[in-house]
């Protein structure tokens, strides 16, 4: 009876190191997929100003800290570039004035993902480590 308790217990330790692996090496909510390159802030104004422009779309992070732009035409057709924004409240008005399309990324949960695995090792470890 006592071996078989052992073994139990080995497995529910080896499964609960097991999610705890696998929450660490989950990737973060907000990674995202790195854009190509980055571009400066007066890079942007320049191709938002353009004649026909050069951004097809601007996203903007939920902080406003930084945009994912989207390179319209020529070699770069489609591509995304990252830009770090500061605090301008022109900028707004600079996009929708040269009719380029702009919008806010939306905020992410917590991972979702992230919280059932943290709920389910608490559990492991009640059920396992249980006075």
């Amino acid at each position: 009876m006592k071996s078989n308790n052992k073994k139990w217990n080995k497995f529910g330790l080896y499964s609960l190191l097991g999610l705890v692996v696998i929450t660490l090496t989950t990737n973060p909510v907000d990674s995202q997929p790195l854009t190509q390159r980055e571009w400066s802030y007066s890079k942007l104004l320049e191709e938002v100003r353009k004649k026909p422009a050069g951004v097809s779309r601007i996203t903007l992070s939920p902080d406003r800290s930084f945009a994912e732009v989207t390179i319209s035409g020529g070699i770069d057709d489609k591509k995304k570039v990252r830009v770090n924004l500061p605090n301008d409240p022109n900028l707004i008005r600079v996009v929708t004035e040269n009719n380029i399309e702009i919008d806010v990324a939306p905020r992410r949960a917590d991972g979702e993902l992230s919280q059932t695995l943290r709920s389910l090792i608490l559990l492991f470890v009640s059920l396992f480590f249980r006075i």
